[in-house]
C-alpha cells in the first residue's frame, strides 16, 4: 500500500501534463485546464454548444472545464475570481477546446500514431513525463526507486495501463509538434544579425521634431475632407451586428451594518485564536488576501511597505501579539507581529495578518434586487419608463454592444446583460442580473444590422487621425528645412537650439536592440544606421511621434571571437522561439481554415 499511497499524494490531474505540449496556445492549465478528452473521442453531441469541423463540443464539457479552471484558480490565488477575471477565463477556455479539437483532428488526418515500441521506450529507457510528474517531488527531481517499486506492484497495474492510454493520446500530438518545429530554421547569416543587433555599439546623436510642435487648430481638417476619408475608408468602418440595451441599475455597496458585521467576525476570529485556535489555520480558511493560503504571512517587511493604519499598527505591537481589527482600504486585518530586526538603520517586522474585505451582504444585495423586482414588475404593466419614473429610478441606454464585448460603459464588466441581449428580441426585459459591482434590469431597446458606422459616429476618431496626419507633413517640412541647412561644420545640437521645442540628444553607446531614448525603437532607423558611412548625417526617419534627424559618430566592429563563443546560446534561444512562433502560427491556420460555429451566447 505505501507505493499507491505515495503516488496518490504526488498525483495531479493526468491531463494537466498536456500543458507543455499547448503552452505556446493558451495561458491556463493543461490540455486544456482539466478538458474531458473521453468526451471528444467518444463522439457523443449531447447538444451544438460549439462546432469545429462537424464534431460538436458540448456545453456540458466546457461546464466541467470551466469549474476545474475556476478552482484551479481559487488554488492559486485562494480567493473567488472576480467577474472579469471569470469572462476571461470562460473565453480562454473555450479557445482551448477549440484547439484541442483541431490538434486532434489533425494529428487523424495525418494517421500519427504511438507504436507500441515508443510506449516501452518511454516507459522503461526515458520516462515521459507524462509518468514522471507522479514519481516527482516539488522540485521536481524523479524518484527512480520509488518508480521501479512501482513496477513491481501488483496494485499499480491499473495505473500503468492508464498511463499506457495516455501515452498514445500524447505522443501523437508530440510527433505532430515535432513536425511543425521542424519547419523552422535560423540560418547563419539571421544568427550573425542577431550577434550583431545586440553587440555592436553605435555612438549616436540626433534631432527630435515632433509633431506635437503645432497645436491642432494649425492642422484643422475640412468636412469634405473627413466626408472623403470616409468614402474612400469605408472597410475600415463595417461593424457586426450590435444591440442597445435599456436599463436601470444600482451599484452593489456596503452599508454599515456590512462594515460592522465583517468587523464582528473577525473580532469572533481573534477569540478563537486566543481560545488556542491555530492562526495560519484561520487565516487559510478565511483571509480574502493571497496570503491566506500561506497562512496569512506577508515575510519582512519595513516601514513605507504597507498602507499607514497596517503599518502603524504593525511596528507599535509587541512580538506574538494580536492587533486590530485594523480598518485600511483594503477591509478589516487583524495582525500578528511575529518577529522583528534592525536592518541597517531600519525596523524590518515579520508580520501575519488576516483579511476581510468589507463586501455586500446577502441582505444589502436582496435589499437591491428587490427593488429591481418591483420595476420588472411595474414594467410588464406599464411601460419600461413609466414604471421607472414612479418608482425614482433612472433609465440609461448603453451605445451599441457587440457580441465580444464584455463591458458596459458606467458598470464595468457585465457580460450577463450582453448575453441577453443577444439571446432575445426587442422589448424583452430580463430578470435581475448582477456583477460583483452591480445589479440591473435591462431592457433590449433595438437591434443594429450589421453594416458601415453612420459618418457621425466615427467623424471624430476620422478628425483625429487627419489631424495628426497633418501634423506629421509639417513636422516633415520642417526636418527637411533643417536637414537641407546642414553642412560639414554643422552642430546638431545647436541647430536643435535654434528653434523651441526640438530636442537633441547624445545618449551613451547603444546597440540596434535597445529603443533611442526620447524616441523609440524602430527597425527602419537601425537599418538606416547600419548602411550609413561613419560622420554621415541621415536624411529625416519617420517615426511615430514625428521626424528624427540621425548622425552616426561611429560604430563597432564585428566581434568574431565573441561571435563563436555566443553562437550556440544565442541559436538556441534563436530557434525555441521560431519553433514556438512556427507553432503558433500553425494553429492560427488551424482556426482560420476551420469551420466553427460558436453557439456561446445562446448558452450562457
Amino acid at each position: 500500500m505505501g507505493v499507491m499511497n505515495q503516488m496518490r499524494a504526488n498525483m495531479k490531474l493526468v491531463l494537466g501534463f498536456l500543458v507543455v505540449v499547448f503552452v505556446a496556445t493558451m495561458s491556463i492549465g493543461g490540455l486544456v485546464g482539466g478538458a474531458d478528452i473521453t468526451d471528444l473521442i467518444s463522439g457523443k453531441k449531447p447538444n451544438a454548444f460549439t462546432v469545429v469541423n462537424g464534431e460538436e463540443i458540448s456545453y456540458e464539457q466546457y461546464m466541467r472545464a470551466v469549474d476545474r479552471e475556476r478552482e484551479s484558480y481559487r488554488e492559486r490565488s485562494g480567493q473567488e475570481p472576480t467577474d472579469q477575471q471569470m469572462n476571461q477565463l470562460r473565453d480562454q477556455v473555450w479557445d482551448a477546446l477549440v484547439t484541442q479539437v483541431l490538434i486532434r483532428q489533425q494529428v487523424e488526418n495525418l494517421g500519427l500514431t504511438a507504436t507500441q515500441e515508443e510506449i516501452t521506450y518511454y516507459g522503461t529507457e526515458n520516462i515521459h513525463p507524462v509518468i514522471r510528474q507522479y514519481f516527482s517531488d516539488e522540485a521536481g527531481n524523479f524518484d527512480s526507486e520509488q518508480y521501479q517499486a512501482a513496477l513491481q506492484s501488483p496494485e499499480a497495474a491499473n495505473f500503468f495501463l492508464a498511463m499506457e492510454n495516455q501515452l498514445r493520446s500524447v505522443i501523437p500530438i508530440e510527433k505532430l509538434q515535432r513536425q511543425i518545429f521542424a519547419t523552422a530554421n535560423v540560418s547563419e547569416a539571421e544568427l550573425r544579425e542577431i550577434f550583431a543587433q545586440q553587440t555592436i555599439p553605435y555612438s549616436v546623436e540626433y534631432i527630435f521634431i515632433r509633431n506635437t510642435l503645432w497645436d491642432d487648430e494649425a492642422a484643422q481638417p475640412t468636412d469634405a475632407e473627413i466626408a472623403n476619408y470616409y468614402d474612400t475608408h469605408a472597410e475600415d468602418y463595417q461593424q457586426a451586428e450590435s444591440r442597445v440595451l435599456q436599463y436601470a441599475a444600482q451599484p452593489l455597496t456596503p452599508t454599515n451594518l456590512d462594515s460592522q458585521l465583517t468587523f464582528d467576525r473577525l473580532v469572533e476570529l481573534k477569540h478563537q485564536i486566543r481560545d488556542g485556535r491555530r492562526f495560519e489555520e484561520v487565516a487559510q480558511l478565511n483571509s480574502d488576501d493571497p496570503s491566506g493560503s500561506n497562512g496569512g504571512s506577508l515575510g519582512w517587511f519595513g516601514k513605507g511597505r504597507m498602507v499607514p493604519p497596517f503599518e502603524e499598527a504593525a511596528f507599535s505591537a509587541k512580538k506574538g501579539e494580536l492587533v486590530g481589527p485594523v480598518l485600511t482600504r483594503f477591509g478589516y486585518h487583524l495582525i500578528r507581529v511575529d518577529s522583528s530586526r534592525n536592518s541597517g538603520e531600519k525596523k524590518e517586522v515579520l508580520a501575519s495578518h488576516i483579511l476581510m474585505r468589507i463586501t455586500p451582504s446577502q441582505s444589502t444585495r436582496e435589499a437591491v434586487r428587490q427593488q429591481l423586482f418591483q420595476l420588472k414588475f411595474l414594467a410588464e404593466e406599464i411601460s419600461f419608463q413609466a414604471a421607472a419614473d414612479s418608482l425614482g429610478m433612472q433609465i440609461n441606454e448603453t451605445t451599441p454592444l457587440k457580441l465580444s464585448d464584455t463591458f458596459i460603459t458606467g458598470l464595468g464588466a457585465f457580460q450577463p446583460a450582453i448575453s441577453f441581449a443577444f439571446r432575445n428580441t426587442v422589448g424583452t426585459i430580463s430578470d435581475v442580473l448582477s456583477t460583483d459591482t452591480h445589479m440591473g434590469l435591462f431592457r433590449l431597446e433595438s437591434i443594429v444590422p450589421p453594416g458601415p458606422r453612420p459618418l457621425d459616429e466615427v467623424k471624430a476618431s476620422i478628425k483625429r487621425k487627419l489631424i495628426n496626419d497633418k501634423k506629421m507633413v509639417l513636422a516633415k517640412a520642417l526636418a527637411d528645412s533643417i536637414y537641407s541647412a546642414i553642412g560639414d561644420d554643422s552642430d546638431l545640437k545647436t541647430l536643435a537650439e535654434s528653434r523651441t521645442g526640438l530636442t537633441h540628444q547624445k545618449p551613451a553607446s547603444l546597440t540596434a536592440d535597445k529603443a533611442l531614448p526620447g524616441v523609440g525603437n524602430f527597425p527602419k532607423v537601425w537599418g538606416a544606421l547600419r548602411a550609413a558611412e561613419p560622420s554621415t548625417v541621415l536624411p529625416p526617419q519617420e517615426v511615430s511621434r514625428g521626424y528624427v534627424i540621425l548622425k552616426l559618430n561611429s560604430r563597432g566592429a564585428f566581434d568574431p571571437v565573441k561571435y563563436n563563443a555566443m553562437r550556440k546560446s544565442l541559436y538556441e534561444k534563436a530557434l525555441e522561439a521560431r519553433q514556438n512562433a512556427a507553432w503558433t502560427n500553425f494553429l492560427a491556420g488551424l482556426k482560420e481554415e476551420a469551420e466553427i460555429i460558436d453557439n456561446r451566447v445562446k448558452f450562457l
